[in-house]
């Protein structure tokens, strides 16, 4: 069966969709979100959004650090002074006016972000998942948050239950695909190449 080179079939997927396809992804911290966004921004052209963008920007206006922590507390006050679903809010009105053709969503974390973003044109949920060794042995080798190189297993995983996270679990049942992220990046890209073939056009 033929099967398109990744760049022929990145040029067919940027002339086919139209108006913007939604992509968001949901996972556990380290799972490989952030891969998979950067992947599909460098192949397809993909406009990346983050509902931590929004706060990250605020701690660098502030002169803070951007730390899980730092990132957690103020997430917890902006939900609790402007409702839930405000960085949704901001996250659909972004796609909305995005021009690309595809926009992925990155950091889906809450059920009432999956339901803001849900009626978004063709929108599509994409798990990515890995066991908890697999993503704290990646703590090493990035250096996002200025507070994970340090981090020992047990603070890594105790983590696991920040407000941020918990509920990934309920958001990942609904997804369209799910990737388990443990094998080299070629596996991952592989994956999504396929996954995105598949999709109606």
């Amino acid at each position: 069966k033929y099967c398109p080179s990744r760049c022929c079939l990145a040029e067919f997927f940027l002339r086919q969709f139209s108006p913007s396809m939604i992509i968001a992804l949901t996972g556990e911290k380290l799972a490989g979100k952030g891969t998979t966004a950067d992947y599909l921004k460098r192949q397809y052209g993909a406009r990346v959004l983050r509902f931590s963008q929004a706060l990250t920007d605020i701690l660098g206006r502030l002169h803070q650090p951007n730390t899980r922590s730092e990132l957690v507390t103020l997430g917890s006050y902006v939900r609790s002074r402007f409702g839930d679903d405000i960085l949704a809010k901001v996250v659909v009105s972004d796609a909305l006016a995005a021009t690309e053709p595809l926009v992925v969503i990155d950091g889906m974390r809450y059920l009432v972000e999956h339901e803001t973003c849900q009626v978004l044109p063709n929108f599509y949920l994409l798990n990515i998942t890995a066991p908890v060794e697999v993503r704290f042995e990646r703590t090493r080798l990035r250096s996002e948050k200025a507070d994970e190189a340090s981090m020992s297993y047990t603070e890594f995983a105790e983590r696991e239950q920040d407000a941020t996270e918990q509920q990934i679990g309920a958001v990942q049942q609904r997804a369209h695909l799910n990737i388990q992220n443990t094998g080299t990046f070629q596996d991952l890209y592989t994956t999504l190449d396929q996954w995105l073939a598949t999709l109606p056009h």
